[in-house]
């Protein structure tokens, strides 16, 4: 149970969407971008020859970035909320099942013992198999129980990802963004405009789209 509890309890929700995995599936990176080259300085012309032609002036590409923090997303918005909330109820339904039939397991146990001295060694290799048998029965749930719990997981984090994905393109596009970045993603960068945090935005847009289904 407690194996169970530590799988399924607690925000899954906050830690699977701000994980490097899946997070990295929300990256929208930009191209990389070479720094514009600098016009380099006509050569000296040898005497008795025309000057070099200037080198062409390499335009600067503009960049607009924008990032978002997934975890903060996935805590705040309705959306996230809803799914945590999901999450929570099937762990804790699960989690139900499990302890009763832990119980039960241990009430069969202390019946087992309370009777072991007066039992022939056969009853006694007999009831070790129908207990063992229980207990594996016992097992093979709680790896179920895991099983389900993880799938619905993976599910509900896709399609809350899947959702931030498409809010964060329809905002990007509408404001004039290049790329809107993971938190974590952006380390260091030289020669580029700084991203600027857009979270806010993207929550309250996530919000209106989730509010107006």
């Amino acid at each position: 149970m407690k194996k169970f509890a530590a799988l399924v309890l607690g925000s899954a929700v906050t830690a699977l969407v701000a994980g490097t995995a899946l997070a990295a599936e929300t990256v929208t990176a930009p191209a990389a971008v070479a720094a514009p080259a600098a016009t380099p300085a006509p050569a000296t012309p040898a005497v008795g020859t025309a000057p070099a032609a200037p080198a062409p002036q390499v335009k600067e590409q503009g960049l607009k970035l924008g990032y978002v923090d997934m975890s903060q997303i996935a805590s705040e918005s309705d959306r996230g909320k809803a799914v945590t909330k999901s999450l929570k109820a099937k762990s804790e339904k699960l989690g139900t099942k499990l302890q009763a039939k832990e119980k039960q397991l241990e009430k069969q146990k202390s019946a087992i013992e309370a009777k072991l001295e007066t039992m022939s060694p056969k009853e006694r290799v007999a009831k070790q198999k129908e207990f063992q048998k229980k207990v594996e029965e016992y097992q093979k749930m709680l790896r179920s129980s895991n099983q389900e719990m993880q799938d619905m997981q993976e599910k509900e984090t896709e399609d809350l990802l899947k959702l931030i994905k498409k809010v964060a393109a329809e905002y990007a596009k509408a404001n004039g963004y290049t790329a809107i970045l993971t938190k974590k993603e952006m380390l260091y960068a030289a020669d580029i405009p700084a991203p600027k945090d857009v979270t806010d935005e993207i929550v309250a847009l996530l919000n209106k789209e989730t509010g107006s289904k």
